[in-house]
């Protein structure tokens, strides 16, 4: 499907742009979304992808609230309750920011992007919330993407399989989102390598200027793509507490590895 798309995606982003009287809206969303990119970069490496398309789904589907899962913007004090349903399907809410959304993003197929081209970049994102505007409104653009930009003006889904003509989007598009971030594909590069996720649970919703002399390692060469190895390389714990967030940490990589065979698994079962 996707190679039936490429032009179409390409075209539309070159012809996309933001309206200025979305600018300002479209330019504060950006702005908090780069203040908090620490936790964005945190899943993007996870999933080598970009940070700026992890921040653009958290607009879209919480308005970057961090008590709000990547699925759908329900509460992470319990599994997900609407589509899709009981998620994260292992381990016991309440759960972390970091885990449901790569649990997320995960169920999308994000791994299996190649180079994160703008059009590999939008199909994923359009086939994240649904092919319902392209399958049975095709006269519409979806809004997932093209909101605040000069390509939509009206018509969505209010709810799940509820569709109006006369609805108007107000959340910021990702083409907006991304437009605003800088990104203009294949790009998969995290500027924050000077700061530190520590792991230790949920971190707080403290904007990046005010973490500045939290920094452990500054200027430094890019760190390995590994979550294990950068995480232990800039947190200074003793020697018990390297060992217990190296089996702790291990056991993330290894749920990591263990869904992606699973979900393959069940890909090649459905062609069958």
């Amino acid at each position: 499907m996707l190679e039936s798309l490429k032009e179409e995606y390409q075209r539309l982003w070159d012809a996309a742009v933001i309206p200025e009287s979305c600018r300002g809206h479209v330019a504060s969303r950006a702005a908090r979304a780069t203040a908090f990119r620490i936790r964005y970069e945190h899943v993007a490496r996870t999933l080598g992808m970009p940070w700026q398309v992890v921040a653009a789904i958290a607009e879209l589907e919480s308005g970057q609230r961090f008590d709000r899962h990547l699925h759908n913007g329900d509460a992470l004090s319990a599994r997900t309750i609407h589509v899709p349903t009981g998620r994260p399907a292992s381990g016991e809410p309440p759960f972390t920011w970091e885990v449901s959304a790569i649990d997320a993003l995960m169920m999308g197929r994000a791994y299996k992007v190649v180079s994160w081209s703008i059009p590999e970049a939008l199909h994923f994102l359009e086939g994240y919330n649904g092919w319902g505007y392209r399958d049975y409104h095709p006269q519409v653009l979806s809004p997932y993407l093209w909101s605040m930009t000069n390509l939509y003006i009206h018509g969505k889904y209010v709810s799940d399989g509820i569709w109006s003509d006369a609805a108007i989007s107000a959340q910021v598009g990702a083409v907006a989102m991304l437009r605003a971030l800088g990104w203009t594909g294949g790009s998969v590069s995290y500027p924050s390598d000077e700061l530190a996720w520590t792991g230790a649970g949920p971190v707080q919703e403290t904007p990046i200027k005010d973490r500045e002399k939290e920094a452990i390692v500054a200027n430094e060469t890019k760190p390995s793509s590994t979550l294990v190895t950068w995480i232990l390389d800039r947190v200074d714990l003793t020697h018990v507490g390297r060992i217990a967030w190296r089996f702790a940490l291990g056991k993330i990589n290894e749920w990591v590895d263990a869904e992606i065979a699973r979900i393959d698994a069940e890909d090649t079962a459905a062609k069958k």
